[in-house]
């Protein structure tokens, strides 16, 4: 049974209207072009997202507003299972500890965060970039993506597919990141975007602020020497689908990431490809396309 959202009537309080809160009591974000200026977090908070975004800090004017409020009382009994219920451009992201609730087009959204340290959760913002991306034609990808000669190779696959592998098979060349890549329609073709949002490779995977035209996009599969065949678009569809990063209860989060990966695979060459961890591979991309 689908969530109806009501039209949110709050409204962000601005800095002034905050007790004993400074004026610079924020901090600016920039990721995959999205500029957030995250507002109300505490001091010891703020150090850490400043701290742990820290190659995503800008200085750029923000775009949208998040305003965290600290929640000290959530429901009993088990907790939720993360979605995303979006309506008449209204939208609500539902995780465990945390919720944030907006418009898809709006300037200011509303994040009920716990009162802990770590109160920008890293899943909670990766969800709500990758559904803020989707009504500019692009979306967050669990994916590794690497720069090769100017430009982006994209490894996508679950969890033991080999993206962390690749993006440590890198060597000299800049790595996106080794878990989740954003990808954004730029005119006729795509461009892919580090993110903070790092894997097993952890921090050093995340520490740049780094974006390629996309030349290709992979499914991993592991094998004794490298080969590779190229997708349909339904294919390459099908095979992306699961990879992005959104709960896929919500029928209109459905079909726009639907209707944004059939483009995508329209434009943008997919192979799966199978693969040995060694440096070999750039070689062997090469000459695929």
């Amino acid at each position: 049974m689908r969530t109806h959202i009501v039209t949110p009537t709050w409204r962000a309080p601005s800095s002034e209207s905050m007790p004993g809160a400074p004026r610079d009591r924020s901090v600016h974000l920039e990721i995959a072009g999205l500029v957030f200026q995250v507002v109300g977090a505490s001091g010891l908070s703020l150090a850490w997202i400043k701290e742990r975004y820290r190659p995503f800090l800008s200085r750029k004017p923000s775009q949208i507003r998040l305003h965290m409020e600290i929640q000290h009382a959530w429901p009993g009994g088990r907790p939720p299972q993360p979605r995303v219920d979006w309506q008449n451009g209204n939208f609500e992201i539902k995780m465990p500890a945390c919720r944030a609730q907006g418009s898809i087009a709006g300037k200011c959204i509303r994040v009920s965060v716990p009162p802990v340290t770590t109160a920008l959760s890293p899943s909670l913002l990766r969800f709500l970039c990758s559904l803020l991306l989707l009504r500019q034609g692009g979306f967050m990808l669990h994916a590794s993506g690497v720069i090769q000669n100017r430009s982006a190779w994209v490894f996508c696959g679950p969890s033991e597919a080999g993206k962390t592998t690749i993006a440590r098979l890198a060597g000299a060349r800049r790595v996106l990141n080794d878990e989740t890549v954003a990808i954004l329609k730029r005119g006729r073709g795509y461009v892919a975007y580090s993110t903070p949002f790092f894997g097993e490779g952890g921090p050093v995977m995340g520490e740049v602020q780094a974006r390629a035209a996309l030349k290709g996009m992979c499914f991993l599969h592991k094998a004794k020497q490298f080969a590779h065949r190229q997708l349909t678009a339904s294919q390459a569809v099908g095979r992306a689908f699961s990879q992005v990063f959104l709960p896929k209860r919500d029928h209109a989060v459905v079909a726009s990431i639907l209707e944004t990966l059939a483009d995508f695979a329209g434009r943008v060459p997919c192979y799966d490809l199978f693969f040995r961890a060694h440096p070999d591979l750039w070689e062997y991309l090469d000459g695929i396309a």
